[in-house]
């Protein structure tokens, strides 16, 4: 090799490509290729502007794993270069080239997603009109220039450090969005897994919108899980991932053992009974309950995306008047997110074929008489009241009561205070106060 590799080390893209070009890899647990014309163009004016003040360029960094993959045909030992950081930018330099005519051909032969092959494209088009605005001799200055370009790379065979490197340049402040590490971290739990499958978790995670993923974890899944043992859950980022990474498959501790095997065993019994359960199937997952890493990771989420699409639209149903749950003020935002997830908790519990109207209207009054009694509603005071912090409406933690019921029917046994609404949240908040003032908690 002409590089060390496990360091790093700034390299010119003229000789990433001549070491490595041919083999470089975007791995099924990338996310699709997003980058919109205007970032493609800004990086065009910048490597442009560069080149014109003839200042050297950094074109970004690179973290790459190196996998060892056998070649059936020739009964040889390769290597491919899985890109664990840098695609976005390495795609459009590799774009850029092919706007130059270059004789260079990497990384755009590789198989790539339907949203990628789509970003792609459009890009390629918005690049090759700047390339044709150029003459011919700028070009070719172009083309010479951007070979010298570098890379800050590191290079592991070890696929642990590579994710460790990956996480680290999060923490540092670059913009990987939390479910992408998590995607990532699963995915390298699946290694005894098919290909077929996992493709087929990629291929479904990534159908779910990037912001509505990032939703569900932040304002749903996180605030829930940490509520439920009384602990802070104001802001969700990177440095909270280890709350869903949960049981390797590597652990053989007394409580692994029995959530793994829980899961399996339950798995086995829908399938192998399930006439005889009259396809009545079990839940696999609990909130209060550890996460199972690999794919049953992407189960757990797949599931709870499932069953809070289905609270949403209860909500939508019971609550016909919109002024019940207002949303046009960010207090307003929070408050039916935590009513929502109040919703969430009680029935991934007791399922959602138990809900009856007398307790939502319970969780709806406890949700909405903080609304009633506060001027301000912020994310410090729902984490604040959700972990029972506020006794002039009710003296607990009601999610973590909620994950000590043993019937749903204990929810009615909560006693809510009357409450005194200023008069400023009276006429503001209206349909709100008729629904819940005065009324017997």
């Amino acid at each position: 090799m002409g590089m060390n590799e496990d360091k790093l080390r700034t390299v010119k893209l003229s000789e990433l490509i001549v070491e490595y070009g041919n083999n470089l890899k975007i791995p099924d647990y990338q996310r699709p290729y997003t980058w919109k014309k205007s970032t493609a163009d800004t990086l065009f004016n910048d490597i442009y502007s560069a080149m014109k003040e003839n200042k050297d360029y950094r074109l970004g960094s690179l973290i790459l794993h190196k996998e060892e993959v056998e070649n059936k045909e020739e009964k040889v030992t390769e290597y491919v270069y899985n890109i664990v950081d840098g695609q976005q930018r390495l795609t459009t330099t590799a774009l850029i080239l092919k706007a130059l005519d270059d004789e260079t051909k990497f990384l755009l032969e590789n198989e790539v997603k339907a949203v990628s092959f789509k970003n792609i494209a459009e890009n390629y088009k918005a690049i090759e009109s700047r390339v044709n605005a150029l003459s011919d001799i700028e070009k070719e200055e172009y083309r010479d220039y951007i070979k010298k370009c570098s890379f800050a790379i590191i290079i592991t065979d070890k696929q642990e450090e590579a994710f460790q490197f990956f996480d680290s340049q999060n923490t540092r402040g670059k913009s990987l969005k939390p479910h992408d590490l998590l995607k990532a971290y699963h995915l390298r739990e699946m290694n005894a897994v098919s290909e077929e499958i996992k493709k087929s978790v990629v291929k479904r995670w990534d159908n779910i919108d990037e912001t509505h993923l990032a939703d569900l974890f932040a304002d749903y899944l996180y605030p829930v899980v940490r509520w439920h043992k009384k602990r802070n859950a104001v802001y969700y980022t990177a440095k909270n991932i280890d709350t869903f990474k949960g049981i390797s498959r590597e652990y053989k501790y007394n409580y692994a053992l029995y959530h793994k095997r829980s899961v399996i065993f339950a798995e086995k019994i829908d399938k192998e009974f399930s006439d005889f359960l009259s396809n009545k199937e079990c839940n696999l997952f609990q909130l209060t309950q550890p996460v199972i890493s690999g794919e049953y990771f992407f189960k757990y989420v797949f599931h709870y995306d499932k069953l809070l699409t289905k609270v949403k639209n209860m909500v939508k149903e019971h609550h016909k008047k919109s002024e019940e749950i207002p949303d046009y003020r960010t207090g307003d935002i929070y408050i039916k997110r935590l009513y929502e997830c109040a919703l969430l908790l009680f029935m991934d519990r007791f399922g959602i074929e138990n809900m009856e109207t007398s307790y939502m209207e319970k969780l709806y009054k406890w949700s909405y008489s903080l609304r009633l009694v506060m001027y301000a509603v912020r994310r410090e005071s729902i984490n604040s009241y959700a972990n029972g912090n506020n006794s002039n409406i009710y003296n607990g933690a009601l999610f973590s009561k909620i994950s000590e019921m043993n019937k749903p029917e204990d929810i009615m046994k909560i006693e809510l205070k009357k409450i005194d609404v200023p008069d400023y949240n009276k006429s503001k908040y209206e349909a709100i106060c008729n629904k819940l003032c005065n009324k017997e908690g």
